[in-house]
């Protein structure tokens, strides 16, 4: 009879990523379960962590899926020490093995369980981010949030819309912050300079440019997980919707702090990336539904703030509230708070800008309010 391999046991590492030997620390089903027997079969996934091989990848959890399992020794009292010929591959969040092929007869075993472990072990990993992306927003451990949700990004599959949230409200805390920060230290820095303080401003310039080159840096790394993962996975016209717009408010948050070229040509990108966003709307969204009026409700501000165009940006403002009055009496019941609550935004933007308009365009230092990323829950 032949026996699982329990947690403790060592397995042969089959595929060339550098492992050799693989020592267990958890099993999982094939469905990511804890599986109800302390040990694994051939096709179950275990968590191990590297006992022998490339020095960079010792001692790291990472996931495998038993591939051969025969032979168990054992010591005289029983306890089990190795096991001879039995056979573990290493496999990414895509299903797909670190090591990019596997020796000897090995690889028919292999390529036989394949197809169940491609479809496992992405969902395996994925449940698993989500649940730490989920407990890391609870602590308000926006930075981690991040890092869990750019990994179920980078899978290559669209996401649901709880994950697209998550996801959203994850880099909106980590870019909000430091945009308040960026605001408030340029406003002490304006009022020094008036004062004449040089010695004084010259250190709030360099404490302003840190800020903004960490502002960058996120604004660059949520772009690129938009640009190389998120869009090109995206089917349905309302995810398109929500990342083309996702894409412009990035880029007008590094429109918001540039200076030159550097400005000119964030504004282009916010530009391309919201009229994109607004085509799709316009054809695959109902005026009244959340996304499409957060859409224009942004959009609006990048006018009138970025672009310094405040009869662009009225327009556009009361165009999409018009809209969505007209088309009231349609809204469903689940969407209705969402959808008057971003409706009235616009309208408070319109009375701010108009107001501005007709003291001959003198603006507010209060920052115009616009919509959250995140979709209603």
């Amino acid at each position: 009879m032949t026996l699982g391999l329990p947690v403790g046991a060592v397995m042969n590492c089959a595929d060339n990523s550098g492992a050799k030997n693989l020592y267990i620390i958890s099993v999982k089903g094939i469905h990511g379960r804890l599986n109800r027997l302390p040990a694994a079969g051939v096709g179950d996934m275990v968590m191990a962590t590297v006992k022998k091989g490339k020095p960079e990848l010792r001692k790291k959890v990472m996931p495998a899926v038993v591939i051969r399992q025969r032979k168990p020794w054992r010591r005289r009292d029983g306890v089990f020490l190795y096991f001879e010929d039995n056979a573990g591959v290493i496999v990414n969040p895509k299903g797909e093995m670190k090591g990019s092929a596997i020796t000897g007869p090995v690889g028919k075993e292999c390529a036989d369980l394949w197809p169940r472990i491609a479809s496992s072990s992405g969902t395996v990993e994925r449940e698993d981010q989500v649940y730490m992306a989920k407990l890391a927003e609870q602590a308000e451990r926006y930075d981690e949030m991040v890092s869990y949700m750019k990994d179920v990004a980078k899978l290559g599959v669209e996401l649901t819309v709880e994950e697209r949230n998550l996801l959203s409200v994850a880099y909106k805390n980590v870019i909000g912050a430091r945009r308040a920060s960026w605001r408030i230290i340029s406003s002490i820095e304006q009022k020094e300079e008036n004062k004449g303080n040089e010695t004084q401003v010259t250190k709030i310039k360099a404490y302003r440019q840190k800020v903004e080159a960490e502002l960058s840096e996120v604004c660059s790394d949520i772009l690129a997980v938009l640009d190389e993962h998120l869009i090109p996975s995206a089917e349905a016209g309302e995810s398109k919707v929500f990342y083309y717009k996702m894409k412009g408010d990035y880029h007008r948050y590094l429109a918001e702090f540039a200076s030159g070229e550097r400005r000119k040509e964030a504004a282009t990108q916010a530009h391309e990336a919201y009229k994109h966003a607004t085509d799709i709307a316009q054809t695959d969204l109902a005026p009244t539904h959340p996304i499409r009026l957060g859409l224009a409700l942004n959009f609006s501000v990048f006018y009138y703030e970025i672009l310094n165009s405040p009869d662009r940006a009225c327009h556009l403002a009361k165009q999409a509230f018009d809209d969505a009055i007209a088309e009231l009496d349609t809204l469903s019941e689940e969407s209705y708070k969402d959808s008057t609550l971003i409706m009235q935004l616009l309208r408070d933007n319109l009375t701010l800008w108009t107001s501005d308009l007709q003291d001959e365009g003198e603006k507010t230092e209060e920052p115009k309010v616009e919509a959250e990323t995140e979709e209603p829950k």
